[in-house]
């Protein structure tokens, strides 16, 4: 019985933990104080499992508001979650039209 009760417990501690592989230059990042950061790297850089562990872990609107709100996510990331989340209205312009190179 003590091996089971072992076993949930290091489940939900597996389950709540970050995922380490998005995190490589950074040793600790509180989910609080850096929410907009786990964020931001979570939705360029994770794989569904990391997604899902986000959408556990934060609130829709705290999600929406960083994709609105960052400089960090490329325009691709930005325009694929601004989709998935319903904002392509809300998001800045310049996500929404690739950079002109030449002026003709």
């Amino acid at each position: 019985m003590i091996a089971c009760e072992a076993l949930q417990e290091y489940n939900d501690t597996m389950e709540n933990a970050m995922p380490s592989h998005l995190f490589w230059d950074t040793d600790q990042a509180d989910p609080v104080k850096h929410s907009a950061y786990i964020i931001e790297r979570v939705l360029e850089y994770g794989r569904e499992e990391d997604a899902q562990w986000l959408f556990r872990r934060y609130d829709r609107q705290t999600i929406a508001e960083v994709i609105g709100k960052s400089r960090r996510l490329s325009r691709k990331s930005r325009n694929y979650w601004g989709i998935i989340f319903g904002l392509w209205k809300e998001l800045p312009q310049s996500a929404k039209q690739p950079a002109k190179i030449w002026m003709y």
